[in-house]
């Protein structure tokens, strides 16, 4: 699939995929800026607040009739963290338009939508109910109030906060709280003005839709964007945690959850292709059900629950999630550092090397069968000005071999852990956590 790029004005960007290969296209506008804590807060906030009206359309129910009027349209609106920058994204699906049986331009009813959206919320009128903003607020501090519920994914998060402390501009959950608890309506309002007078929008688009086109329809739906260039998208960064740290916490259930968060230096780019090693690496360690984390942790020892790891690319940390009973704590960690271990001495068979390239490149091949997943694939690299398309990367994945994976190994590092220690005997089931 061929990626068209092209600068609308110096507001407007456009990347875009023309394929005819689905009944829906896809449309995303995002506007996209360095993060902050205090920004993070209040771009969660406007995700929900832009929701609830635009002065064409002054309630939630009028822009969902809108949609269902163009044929069961759907749009979402989400606070979207890309490495060491926040995005405001607004996404769109809609019928294709050789699906549409009347004379509907259903391509530029949505852009029209979505500029409404942005240039004339309807937060930003005087008369907009100040107990809307409230009744949100609540709903953020609610949700985030309800993470510990799940506490496989609240030791993840929390090791996440703990590497990203003193590197990353990202409020904990703690801090995210205060914040949006201390936001105001007027605060809202100058953080909004702020964003869209200074960040340009970067926009992705894929259907059948001639990219001219396109490019035209939003060169005139947002000639009234107010954007003077000035912030800049920080690229991809790795984190560099000199120090190790770890905390635990004890709650009243009977199992055990470990996240540990390792760097590696390593993140996608365009000059540095230890990228495509390091997510085979990930793969191997433990990032299917092949894996060695999974056949020789989980599986033949049998103590843990689940035991696998994930990658941010956009971070370089690799992030391991284990669950076992409490006093099997040391065993397990002990066997997740072996597994690593044997990575970085080369145990690495040409079955395990072979089963994670085969397994990556079809996990990249099916990106292909949804919209949306490309849109994830390409949209967030299109922002870095990252080329590789998925032909590419199933290239540069199979190029990889068993000695770069080792070398690369050896530089990874731990750089935070944190362990929910389970005071309760009551049997939990671990998938409900």
């Amino acid at each position: 699939m061929f990626l068209h790029k092209e600068k609308i004005n110096e507001k407007l960007s456009l990347s875009s995929i023309k394929t005819d290969k689905f009944k829906t296209s896809v449309l995303s506008v995002s506007i996209t800026a360095p993060i902050s804590k205090t920004a993070y807060a209040y771009n969660l906030l406007l995700s929900h607040i832009l929701r609830r009206g635009t002065v064409s359309y002054p309630s939630v129910s009028l822009i969902n009739k809108k949609l269902d009027e163009l044929y069961g349209s759907y749009l979402e609106i989400k606070n979207h963290k890309i490495g060491e920058n926040i995005s405001l994204v607004i996404l769109a699906e809609f019928l294709d338009s050789k699906y549409i049986p009347d004379s509907t331009d259903i391509v530029n009813e949505i852009i029209a939508l979505i500029s409404e959206l942005i240039l004339s919320p309807a937060f930003l009128e005087k008369d907009f109910p100040v107990s809307v903003f409230e009744h949100e607020k609540k709903i953020i501090i609610d949700t985030i109030n309800s993470e510990i519920n799940n506490t496989r994914l609240y030791a993840a998060k929390r090791c996440v906060e703990m590497i990203n402390e003193g590197e990353v501009e990202i409020p904990s959950s703690a801090e995210l709280k205060e914040l949006i608890s201390g936001a105001t309506m007027q605060g809202l309002k100058e953080h909004y003005k702020a964003l869209i007078s200074t960040v340009p929008i970067n926009i992705f688009s894929i259907g059948t839709e001639n990219e001219a086109k396109i490019a035209d329809t939003f060169n005139t739906a947002f000639s009234e964007y107010p954007c003077v260039p000035s912030a800049s998208i920080i690229p991809p960064s790795p984190i560099q945690k000199r120090t190790s740290i770890s905390k635990t916490e004890s709650m009243p259930v009977s199992q055990g959850k470990l996240a540990l968060a390792f760097t590696s230096g390593v993140t996608i780019s365009n000059t540095d292709d230890r990228y495509y090693t390091m997510i085979l690496l990930n793969e191997i360690f433990g990032g299917s059900a092949s894996s060695k984390l999974f056949m020789n942790v989980r599986e033949k020892l049998g103590i843990c629950y689940y035991c696998s790891s994930s990658y941010s690319f956009y971070s370089g940390v690799m992030l391991v999630s284990s669950g076992f009973e409490v006093k099997n704590k040391d065993i397990a960690i002990k066997a997740i550092f072996e597994q690593l271990e044997d990575i970085k001495s080369k145990k690495i068979s040409e079955y395990e090397l072979y089963t994670a390239q085969r397994s990556l490149i079809n996990t990249y091949r099916q990106l292909s069968d949804s919209p949306f997943d490309l849109q994830a694939f390409f949209g967030d690299r299109a922002l870095f000005e990252i080329n590789d398309g998925i032909k590419e990367t199933e290239e540069k994945i199979l190029k990889v071999t068993a000695d770069d994976i080792s070398e690369l190994a050896k530089k990874i590092k731990l750089g935070a852990s944190f362990f929910i220690e389970g005071t309760s005997q009551a049997k939990e089931d671990c998938d409900n956590e």
